[in-house]
């Protein structure tokens, strides 16, 4: 369809290694336990409950559950995020736009291990979105638009920091 794509799920139950690829959206994959290795870019990690992990477009990575994991999986194209947003920017000059895009910048250099308020907060957004997304009823996209800015926005502040430290070693974001 021409509307912006957005899809949220919840993986359990599956054996399955996907080969390493990319797309051209978001995809945030929050592991409600531990789960296999899995790529992204050019590091492994380890996902264990309450990692989150901020795959952004045209980003080579491999995902890899087995029949143990559960593991929240959404994704997003820009325009529905921000429907205000006309033109494709590269993601360093992205966040100047939209800030709650920066864990995406970050991905390889922040540990997103939440904490138990972080996973509490996660868990009550995903179920509002997944409920929201598969409801059909008036106000859903718009509501499901707003507990993922919100959803990134609160993990944005809870990172500052981490972030504000990696922009004066690294290269700027």
């Amino acid at each position: 369809s021409d509307s912006p794509r957005f899809h949220i799920r919840l993986v359990e139950n599956t054996q399955r290694l996907y080969p390493a690829h990319k797309h051209d959206y978001f995809q945030i994959l929050y592991f409600l336990s531990d789960a296999p290795t899995i790529r992204i870019g050019l590091t492994s990690h380890k996902p264990k409950a309450g990692s989150i992990y901020f795959i952004a477009p045209m980003v080579p990575h491999q995902i890899r559950f087995d029949q143990a994991t559960r593991c929240m999986v959404a994704y997003f194209d820009l325009d529905f995020l921000r429907p205000g947003i006309t033109r494709s920017y590269p993601l360093a000059e992205l966040v100047r736009s939209a800030p709650e895009l920066t864990p995406f910048a970050w991905q390889n250099h922040v540990n997103f291990d939440l904490d138990a308020v972080q996973s509490a907060r996660m868990a009550r957004a995903t179920a509002s979105m997944i409920d929201q997304h598969q409801s059909g009823r008036i106000g859903a996209t718009e509501i499901v638009r707003a507990e993922l800015t919100l959803m990134l926005a609160t993990l944005c502040q809870d990172y500052e920091a981490e972030f504000a430290e990696l922009s004066r070693t690294l290269p700027v974001v």
